[in-house]
């Protein structure tokens, strides 16, 4: 790092971020404590070398920079799924930014608290997804002998309100009348059986079974089969009837018989919403994830089992339609009170 410019010009020699402080020179970093670098009366060469000597220290295996890249290639990290990984790796890029070159042991729950106020002027959310990859780096780095504590521990998170939006039935009819082939049959395979995007899409042939539809959740690990009805059959016939240039084992699948990504599901989703708002401009935006929830909303039976969810509070955040209740009636006169 080189010196900067300074008030007093005999400064110029001293780096970024080196200061004389009322004993000490010292080095200090955006995050963390102070580093004491030599006495006020070194010399300017000394001052230099414990310089040099610190941030030669940082490129060893005791800086947060470091630690998140030892979590990044760990079998831990590696055994995530994929868009848990994707979604790591960008929390990890701004952790870096911020804390990379602090030393494991001097990011305190002050600083994590400082980040995270600061970040969440922007995105709480945010914050929050990235002060839980931090802590659960610092938590990996713990049991490893890699730092001495955890500094997210006590730090709290943003309060989330929950997703709380019902599609109704004319509101998906309305889109599915507006959506391509292959979103109209991805849609009624996504309603009847409340499984993820991502579960749908990989979908193959040996999955179709004779007794219904057999899918172990990316999510959870959850393995169901989902029973035959006639509308799943209609649904999965149709996709498994879209054009294809070679044969192939997917059921949602591409012109070229490859599977169906992600990607080519959400352009043909943003392509039925602008035909639906200009249809009904006063049309509620939804999620096509909002599909899981109708399904397990509207779901009579046990909810917990028909959505693999292992816990029923996780249930709970997807049962969203409005329950009906009795209304008291008025007593009328000459009724005992």
């Amino acid at each position: 790092m080189s010196p900067r410019n300074r008030k007093d010009p005999a400064d110029a020699w001293v780096p970024m971020r080196v200061y004389r402080l009322k004993t000490k020179w010292y080095f200090v970093p955006k995050i963390g404590r102070k580093v004491p670098l030599a006495p006020l009366d070194a010399k300017p060469a000394a001052v230099l070398q414990a310089y040099n000597d610190y941030m030669a220290s940082l490129e060893q295996a005791d800086t947060v920079e470091s630690l998140v890249n030892a979590y990044l290639a760990s079998p831990q990290f590696k055994s995530r799924a994929v868009k848990t990984q994707k979604g790591y790796i960008n929390n990890a890029d701004l952790i870096k930014r911020v804390f990379g070159k602090a030393h494991v042991d001097e990011v305190n729950p002050q600083d994590i608290r400082q980040f995270m106020d600061l970040r969440g002027q922007k995105s709480e959310t945010a914050a929050n997804r990235e002060k839980a990859f931090l802590s659960l780096v610092y938590s990996w780095g713990y049991e490893r002998g890699k730092c001495q504590s955890n500094p997210c521990k006590g730090v709290r998170k943003f309060t989330e309100t929950a997703r709380d939006r019902y599609v109704e039935n004319w509101e998906f009819d309305l889109l599915h009348s507006h959506a391509s082939p292959r979103l109209q049959s991805a849609m009624v395979v996504l309603y009847l059986t409340a499984m993820r995007k991502k579960d749908v899409l990989k979908l193959v042939r040996p999955d179709l079974r004779d007794d219904g539809v057999y899918v172990k959740q990316s999510k959870t690990g959850v393995k169901q089969l989902k029973e035959w009805t006639p509308e799943l059959r209609q649904a999965i016939n149709a996709a498994l009837a879209l054009p294809s240039a070679h044969p192939t084992m997917y059921v949602f699948h591409n012109s070229s018989g490859g599977p169906l990504g992600e990607s080519s599901l959400n352009n043909d989703w943003r392509e039925a919403w602008a035909l639906a708002i200009k249809a009904v401009p006063t049309l509620e935006r939804f999620t096509i994830h909002d599909l899981k929830a109708k399904s397990i909303s509207d779901f009579q039976g046990d909810k917990q089992a028909f959505s693999g969810h292992k816990t029923e509070r996780q249930v709970a955040t997807y049962d969203r339609k409005i329950k009906r209740t009795p209304t008291l009636k008025m007593k009328q006169k000459g009724d005992e009170s």
